[in-house]
């Protein structure tokens, strides 16, 4: 028999269901705990994800009266729910067609059965049966979305299911809990930010989740983090709820190798401000030996900190650079590449890369003159992503992508001067740009020339014919008196 694990919340999950009205229950805002930080889980392609239209079919899809098809639905949607995100909490919040008391009904009636788990319980009774149709409908559309979400195991998944648990007089609320607790230090970032909810019932109940994990420390829960943006969304969420016992732990991740761990640590710094006192000024002196000048604070130490952590840390990079540097002004920009990808590999936001995105874009006219246009694009997209935005680099390096283009198009027979002329306008320095205005302008005139005599030609032939239709048309008598 198929039965939700029993805890310690089941008091808690009882007197939230008898608190709440029978009709709709306790709808928890999905904006309450808006991220405090700005760690995302991954970089995610716009096309990527169901549309709202995609994934109402496959909601319809279990309701099918073969089990197969609904079994079908469902694996559809926990598939494609990476990029989903939003489309599947609009789906969650929609009316369900059911009342609370029926989709309770339909969720204890699929705890009777011998499932692997509530879902494949829901996949296996009949939608289409009388008695409870609406609930079972209901109950099996909101279990699929949620155990999507859950497959996704990330912080925005994660956060959608927390502030959910409480809709429908909280009948999800339970299996909510159980799967953030199988998650573990995964589903902590997001319990943490529950925990900081305006949401009363959304505080208290992620509260009893973190103790249902055993209430970890935060130095615990760092050692059992291995993916560095999780662990950079963990220090972001005590950030959001202000919580001073992290202090310390956050102040030693302010110098983390991953990029996302060490900008996560210093913006949770900042937000704790002159709370972090005492910890900044114990880290300064035992940095450099003494204490900080009388006339400076915290946030002059935690510069100074910085600074000094910054450039211990890229020496290594910085002499990488440097003989990327010298294999640049040697014209040997294969080397000059390998010297510099391994820079960015150990500092993907290195302070130097607009000098960089210079010499690969120098790297990408040589290529040109070569003609192998498809390696200049590609170090031409090296050049647009290193520098500095609003630069005469990144001009030019977007002027160099639209050359190559226009030159491919050109090589077709279809020759673009307005293309030719916002490439020279965007980087005066092209060359080539200048020559092809100036080779396509006489013939952009003589084409011009020939369009306007076409059109006089055109004209003339047409009036002569409406004339003589007209005369045509014209009744005998009216010919037989024409002079």
């Amino acid at each position: 028999m198929l039965m939700i694990r029993a805890t310690p919340l089941l008091l808690l999950f009882v007197a939230g269901v008898a608190a709440a009205d029978p009709r709709v229950g306790p709808a928890s805002n999905p904006e309450a705990h808006e991220d405090w930080g700005g760690t995302p889980d991954a970089a995610l392609s716009h096309d990527i994800g169901l549309t709202d239209e995609e994934l109402a079919a496959l909601l319809q899809k279990l309701s099918h009266a073969d089990v197969s098809q609904r079994r079908e639905g469902a694996a559809e949607i926990r598939r494609n729910a990476m990029g989903s995100e939003s489309t599947i909490r609009k789906a969650l919040y929609a009316n369900q067609g059911a009342r609370n008391d029926q989709i309770r009904a339909a969720m204890r009636l699929a705890q009777k059965l011998d499932a692997d788990d509530i879902l494949h319980a829901l996949l296996l009774l009949n939608p289409s049966d009388e008695t409870h149709r609406e609930g079972l409908r209901a109950a099996l559309r909101v279990v699929t979305m949620l155990f999507a979400l859950h497959d996704l195991n990330s912080l925005v998944g994660y956060k959608i299911m927390l502030a959910f648990s409480g809709r429908h007089a909280g009948a999800f609320r339970q299996l909510v809990g159980n799967m953030m607790v199988t998650r573990g230090l995964d589903a902590l970032p997001a319990l943490v930010y529950g925990r900081g909810s305006k949401d009363k019932e959304l505080h208290m109940f992620s509260v009893a989740w973190i103790r249902e994990m055993g209430n970890p420390l935060l130095s615990e829960q760092i050692q059992g983090i291995r993916n560095p943006r999780r662990l950079a969304q963990l220090l972001e969420a005590y950030a959001s709820v202000n919580d001073l016992s992290t202090i310390d732990v956050t102040l030693s991740m302010a110098n983390h190798e991953s990029v996302f761990v060490r900008r996560a640590a210093r913006s949770a710094l900042a937000a704790y401000g002159r709370n972090a006192r005492w910890q900044l000024r114990r880290q300064y002196e035992n940095t450099f030996s003494q204490p900080p000048k009388g006339d400076t604070d915290f946030e002059q130490w935690r510069q100074a900190l910085y600074d000094f952590w910054d450039q211990e840390r890229i020496k290594d990079a910085l002499r990488e650079f440097e003989r990327g540097q010298q294999a640049a002004t040697a014209g040997d920009f294969e080397a000059m590449h390998q010297h510099y990808s391994r820079v960015l590999l150990d500092e993907p936001l290195f302070v130097r890369r607009g000098e960089m995105a210079t010499s690969y874009l120098s790297w990408s006219k040589q290529l040109e003159k070569t003609g192998a246009f498809q390696r200049a694009e590609e170090m031409n997209r090296l050049a647009l992503r290193l520098s500095d935005a609003d630069s005469m680099t990144r001009a030019m390096a977007g002027a160099g992508m639209d050359w190559l283009a226009a030159e491919v198009a050109l090589q077709g027979g279809a020759a673009n001067i307005h293309v030719y002329r916002r490439i020279a306008d965007a980087d005066p320095t092209h060359e080539g740009a200048a020559q092809r205005v100036v080779t396509l302008l006489p013939e952009s005139d003589e084409r011009r020339q020939l369009f306007r005599k076409g059109i006089g030609v055109s004209l003339c032939i047409f009036l002569a014919l409406l004339i003589a239709y007209f005369r045509l048309r014209r009744p005998r008598a009216s010919r037989e008196n024409f002079p």
